[in-house]
């Protein structure tokens, strides 16, 4: 039976959390657990005979700007079934229960792309895709007129993403609560943030990056232009001897750098949770979230990782 995690839970699925999500840690899931946890944002199943946590799911509650529509939303994340109950349709049983929940609550629900589940029977499809560039160090070259500074109030990381953001459609919404969580799962992580600044001192971009496998990751960089942009890699790179940066599908660091390669990687999935509402929204028979997105003359960007 699908629940919600009782008082008593919360210890047990913070140890799976530590086992399971390991990789992804680095001191974030104690941060999440002592200061952001809440049982409603949890889906579980329980072997009761055991008082065992066998599987579950987070629901991270998001808004997303579509169209110049704003949504509330829900992206799945964190799945994991433990491995003693796998092939036994328990994930099956959950995402269907969790997905007609929503249904009567949110227009779309998200869930990441994932190489051992496929989404696709639940009605989800990829929309959302981002670039991996390997950028050496040869490719880089010095800029003047920015500085660089780990020093910055979630306020400054608000105003440059929102400016940032706009260029985009289908993107998440933040705000400064928001930013302040953002920034303290990001240091609990151990991932580095820094931003650049122009001559009058205005915020002009900002990044993180983190050692995947002793190689360096951007996960996220945001700029205003290209001097932004170039100041940031030059930080990333350090005495690196080269780095990756992810972008989304439409950012073209090639256009900046040149002999830039990337591959492009499947990342984010959308559902409709209700066809019939949603093609009268956009008042179209025919729509789908493909069709509906292409009537935007701004490029897709979710703004989540």
């Amino acid at each position: 039976m699908v629940q919600k995690p009782k008082k008593q839970d919360k210890q047990q699925l913070y140890n799976l959390w530590k086992t399971i999500f390991a990789y992804a840690d680095g001191g974030s899931i104690n941060y999440f657990f002592n200061e952001t946890y809440n049982p409603d944002d949890f889906y579980l199943i329980k072997d009761e005979k055991e008082d065992l946590i066998v599987a579950g799911l987070l629901r991270d509650r998001q808004q997303l700007n579509l169209n110049g529509y704003i949504f509330e939303v829900s992206v799945l994340d964190n799945l994991f079934t433990l491995y003693k109950y796998r092939n036994q349709g328990i994930m099956h049983s959950l995402l269907q229960k969790v997905l007609k929940e929503l249904e009567y609550s949110e227009l779309f629900s998200l869930i990441k792309t994932s190489k051992a589940k496929d989404f696709k029977q639940y009605g989800f499809e990829t929309i959302y895709y981002k670039k991996r560039y390997l950028v050496n160090r040869a490719d880089l070259y010095n800029v003047d007129g920015y500085s660089i500074s780990d020093v910055y109030k979630p306020n400054d990381l608000l105003e440059v993403y929102t400016k940032f953001i706009s260029r985009f459609n289908g993107h998440l919404i933040r705000n400064e609560k928001m930013f302040k969580n953002y920034i303290n799962i990001l240091k609990a992580s151990g991932k580095e943030i820094f931003v650049t600044r122009n001559a009058d001192k205005e915020i002009m971009g900002y990044l993180v990056y983190n050692y995947v496998a002793s190689e360096l990751v951007v996960v996220e960089i945001v700029y205003l232009d290209s001097i932004s942009l170039l100041t940031l890699l030059n930080q990333a790179m350090g005495m690196n001897a080269y780095i990756y940066v992810d972008v989304s599908e439409n950012e073209n660091l090639d256009k900046v750098i040149d002999n830039l390669v990337y591959e492009v990687i499947d990342y984010m999935m959308i559902r409709i949770n209700d066809k019939e509402l949603f093609k009268r929204l956009f008042n179209n028979d025919r729509a789908t979230i493909k069709s509906i997105m292409k009537t935007s003359n701004r490029p897709l960007a979710i703004g989540y990782y």
